[in-house]
């Protein structure tokens, strides 16, 4: 009898075993997929950096460039563009907007007053220190956005299930901003803002710019926009007739 009970007891526990064993691999097998993490944009975003600066340095194209002041156009230039064997982006004048048939930068006569002159010259100079002062963010360098990064201030919001919001606090000065909004399909720019200032006045300067995209995927900034609304002053600059540089 005790023989009896103690195989009973013996089979129960190995019927018990195999049915929690059953019970955890069927568990097991019910669990859904643990979801992967989310991509760190920041550095899918940092990789297209180094990309495209390497894409586009296959290419050449015309920039045109539009001044006014105070909504009224004073000077319009186009220069070809191109990335030279150093590395470093060369301009060639295609035309002058002092051509016949177009305005000078400022009405100028037969005879040029000492008055005319100096307009012209504080003119030019505005322009230059504007564009000086935006410039210096373009290109984008891998390089500075990590240094932006590891000092914390790059952030990301995903703003819907197709694009997001890539932002970068003091990039070149102190309380400058750049704000791109970013195609998550690609992890490419589509447009961008940056706020910064002329360093000697504080003077804000701002600058709005579209990209496109070539054929080839290659992306570009298809045009920007230069305002600095205390002198009344809007640039803008617009990158087109790409090609090949056939080599």
């Amino acid at each position: 009898m005790k023989k009896n009970l103690k195989m009973c007891s013996a089979l129960l526990m190995v019927i018990s075993f195999f049915i929690c064993l059953s019970t955890y691999a069927y568990g097991a097998k019910k669990q859904p997929p643990t979801a992967p993490a989310s991509p760190d944009r920041t550095t899918s975003f940092k990789s297209y950096l180094a990309g495209s600066l390497n894409e586009l340095a296959g290419f050449e194209w015309v920039e045109t460039t539009t001044v006014s002041l105070d909504g009224k156009e004073k000077s319009k230039t186009q220069m070809r563009c191109y990335y030279g064997d150093d590395g470093k982006l060369q301009k060639l004048p295609v035309s002058q907007s002092d051509q016949p048939g177009r305005k000078s930068i400022l009405p100028v006569g037969r005879v040029i007053n000492k008055m005319e002159e100096d307009k012209k010259r504080k003119f030019k100079e505005t322009i230059e220190e504007t564009m000086d002062a935006v410039k210096k963010y373009f290109p984008v360098t891998p390089a500075r956005f990590q240094a932006a990064k590891d000092a914390k201030n790059v952030s990301f919001i995903t703003k819907s299930a197709a694009t997001g919001l890539l932002v970068i606090n003091n990039y070149l000065k102190k309380n400058d901003s750049l704000s791109f909004d970013v195609n998550l399909a690609n992890n490419r720019p589509t447009s961008l803002i940056i706020s910064t200032y002329v360093d000697a006045s504080k003077e804000p300067i701002s600058l709005k710019a579209s990209y496109g995209t070539l054929v080839e995927g290659t992306t570009y900034v298809s045009k920007m926009t230069v305002e600095r609304k205390q002198k009344k002053i809007k640039v803008v600059v617009e990158n087109t007739g790409y090609r090949k540089i056939e080599k």
